[in-house]
């Protein structure tokens, strides 16, 4: 808390009338990524892109949270957090890109794979990158590997490459 405190430029004293610890910080923080997600709009829901627009606008809408915020991007998605996160945002961003590969499997715009196995694919991939940018391991930010990790995502779930 006072790393955190010293951060904002406010005293611990001051930390604590707010947040009784860490975590409750992580937690309203990621329960404000799921809901900039949500409010942002879904690519994956826009019916108007196809569905390699939707998953590249996807990607650069979770990249950006993450660069913004990568704490609390990693206690909503990548479950950092000791404990759950409402609204669950992995839940709702894992439903959204489920119902659009789901209707891309069925349209044969995508290979026939299993559902669950080409959401986790996609999923995968795209919150890989970021686990190794906060792992050290990958330089950040991720905003720059927005079209790698598409082409990749892509290139799993095709039909031709």
């Amino acid at each position: 808390m006072r790393a955190i405190a010293r951060e904002v430029g406010v005293t611990e004293a001051a930390l604590y009338r707010h947040f009784a610890s860490k975590e409750e910080i992580l937690r309203r923080a990621a329960a404000r990524v799921a809901e900039e997600l949500d409010a942002d709009g879904q690519p994956l829901l826009d019916a108007a892109l196809s569905t390699r627009q939707a998953l590249r606008a996807w990607i650069r809408l979770l990249y950006a949270c993450y660069d913004r915020s990568p704490d609390a991007f990693a206690c909503a998605l990548l479950g950092a957090c000791a404990v759950p996160v409402e609204p669950d945002a992995a839940r709702s961003q894992w439903d959204a890109l489920r119902g659009r590969l789901g209707e891309a499997i069925e349209a044969r715009q995508v290979r026939p794979l299993p559902l669950e196995l080409a959401c986790s694919l996609a999923w995968g991939s795209v919150l890989g990158a970021a686990r190794l940018i906060r792992a050290g391991m990958l330089r950040g930010p991720a905003s720059p590997y927005v079209d790698d990790v598409t082409d990749s995502v892509w290139r799993a779930l095709a039909r031709t490459i």
